[in-house]
């Protein structure tokens, strides 16, 4: 069983900017919750990716495609300046948040992210229900963030439909992600 480690963050405006992972954080997968007050609660989930699920992780089959009559609203962002991610962290950190999400429940206002190295890939629900994060739709909308921002450089993908409000991305685990509107 994992040691759940909790952190809260102290950001004067966590619902508007979401929040930045403490320097001194260990790699692994979070869980994110929001207290009374607005702030950031990091529970930790899980260690690293392993070897195994790296590899797992590069060898995956495609989810079914969403269709246009699916989405009622999507958007793709890249980080503005480029910014280059390092390839490794990147690859730990998508393996382990896959890992976290086949399937994994996200609860309403909860998130997930997996820290690796200078590195985050992170699922938020922003939805009014708790929903599923899965693997493969990780993998699918991670291929299309590369496709719109570049290899191993930071973007996410934001999507509301009748049932989900969700973002799922990776960026450097100095910046600000998960920001609620």
């Amino acid at each position: 069983m994992h040691f759940l480690k909790y952190v809260t963050l102290f950001t004067s405006a966590a619902a508007a900017t979401g929040f930045t992972v403490p320097e001194d954080q260990a790699d692994g997968v979070y869980a994110v919750v929001y207290d009374n007050n607005g702030e950031a609660v990091l529970n930790q989930l899980r260690g690293p990716a392993t070897e195994i699920e790296l590899v797992e992780s590069k060898h995956r089959s495609l989810a079914r495609p969403l269709t246009e009559r699916d989405i009622v609203q999507q958007k793709y962002d890249c980080a503005s300046p480029i910014l280059d991610l390092n390839p490794g962290d990147t690859d730990s950190a998508v393996a382990a948040l896959e890992r976290q999400c086949n399937p994994g429940a996200v609860g309403k206002d909860l998130d997930f992210y997996s820290k690796a190295g200078n590195t985050v890939a992170f699922f938020c629900n922003f939805g009014s229900a708790a929903t599923n994060c899965l693997a493969n739709e990780i993998g699918d909308q991670l291929f299309q963030i590369t496709l719109r921002c570049g290899r191993y450089r930071a973007g996410w993908w934001t999507m509301q439909d009748k049932d989900r409000w969700v973002s799922l991305g990776y960026d450097a685990a100095n910046s600000h992600f998960c920001g609620r509107h």
